[in-house]
This record gives C-alpha cells, structure tokens and sequence, in this order.
C-alpha cells in the first residue's frame, strides 16, 4: 500500500500524521464530510497519483463486471 485514506477526527489523526486530503481530489461513495476526509502517503507522491472515487479492489471488479454485462 502506497496511501492511507480515512474518513476520522482530525484532532486525533493529525497528531499521527495524517494530513486534509485536498477537496475535490478524491470522492467517498456517499456523503462525506470534506474535513474528515484525511490520508497519510506510505510512498512520497502517492497522493498525487490518487483521484476520483476510492473504493476497494473487490468493488471495482463488480463495477467492471457490472459494466461489461449491460454494454453488450
């Protein structure tokens, strides 16, 4: 893993080093609250290669299925 996101208390997890993710840069499936919305880089530059929707592995590969099955 390269990047840590997290949707938590600031107050506690900027004290671990977690920082604001940047507003619009990367979306939470449902309402999220953008100043609860942190992350914390494993690799230098991480987070400049993350944007869009995150989600984990497991649902990507059901919304590629799902995709594949109703475009032909």
């Amino acid at each position: 893993h390269k990047l840590i996101i997290l949707i938590g208390d600031a107050p506690y997890y900027l004290k671990a080093g977690f920082q604001y993710a940047p507003v619009g840069q990367i979306e939470m499936p449902g309402p999220v609250d953008p100043k609860r919305l942190l992350y914390v880089e494993l690799e230098a530059g991480a987070l400049a290669r993350a944007q869009g929707l995150a989600l984990p592995p497991w649902r990507w590969q059901e919304i590629i299925a799902l995709r594949a099955a109703t475009s032909g």
